[in-house]
């Protein structure tokens, strides 16, 4: 959904699940094995996302958990643009800062 506006592969699956699963709470090294991807590159983008307000995170015995934070302003965003795919390049590039 998100490949022509981000290039960057982990970010845009990221963001894509974090769209389609946001009631539900998840881990690191789960998300990673969930989404064929690797755990550093996974650990920054969530700590990037963490650090923007979409997502928050609690420890709970030695493992941090994180749930959208579905009030963040950078979450409805998303989710407005997803909803209306003709000015999603436009909603991204206000939502979230890429760099």
């Amino acid at each position: 959904m998100f490949e022509p506006l981000i290039s960057s592969r982990i970010r845009r699956t990221v963001l894509e699940y974090i769209l389609s699963h946001s009631q539900e709470r998840f881990y690191l090294r789960g998300l990673a094995r969930q989404l064929n991807l690797t755990i550093s590159p996974l650990r920054r983008e969530l700590k990037r996302l963490e650090q923007l307000g979409v997502l928050t995170a609690t420890e709970e015995a030695n493992v941090r958990m994180y749930v959208v934070n579905c009030a963040s302003p950078y979450f409805v965003q998303l989710q407005s643009a997803a909803a209306q795919p003709t000015i999603i390049g436009k909603a991204m590039e206000r939502a979230l800062p890429l760099s």
